[in-house]
């Protein structure tokens, strides 16, 4: 299991921040959250290329009822010092800092799955798979 924390960067951060026009914060939103998901991009080709292992999975503290967002606290206290490490910062609300930041674990798998599948929150640009109702009700209707 390889636990993370990664993010768009503190100067693309904190450049996001001077914005002031609306098409310049939705451009400066657009690009650090295309820094972030490059960033995931390379550690994924680093695990691949370091330790590979194979088909992976992707789960993040707060995607799933199973892997709640208090799960974060734990995951930064098995990383240590993400900040000096990655410029990430847990705050108390159990937010990210930088805003677009993002903490999970990936795993092998033998399965094609992810948390992706579970949800329905269609515009997701980090989506990595489709959502599949059927195996949302599988999942979560007996828990009902």
């Amino acid at each position: 299991i390889f636990i993370y924390a990664a993010s768009c960067g503190l100067e693309l951060d904190e450049w996001s921040k001077g914005q002031k026009e609306g098409l310049e914060i939705f451009w400066a939103g657009f690009l650090k959250e295309s820094a972030l998901l490059c960033g995931i991009k390379a550690l994924e080709a680093h695990l691949e290329e370091n330790y590979h292992p194979g088909k992976t999975s992707h789960q993040n503290p707060g995607s799933l009822e199973d892997f709640p967002l208090t799960e974060q606290k734990v995951l930064f206290e098995l990383l240590g010092d993400t900040f000096s490490a990655v410029g990430v910062t847990l705050l108390p609300s159990l937010m990210m800092s930088p805003s677009q930041s993002v903490s999970g674990i990936i795993f092998p798998t033998a399965v094609d799955f992810e948390s992706c599948m579970l949800c329905p929150r269609e515009n997701c640009p980090g989506r990595r798979a489709s959502y599949d109702e059927n195996l949302y009700k599988q999942k979560y209707s007996q828990l009902a």
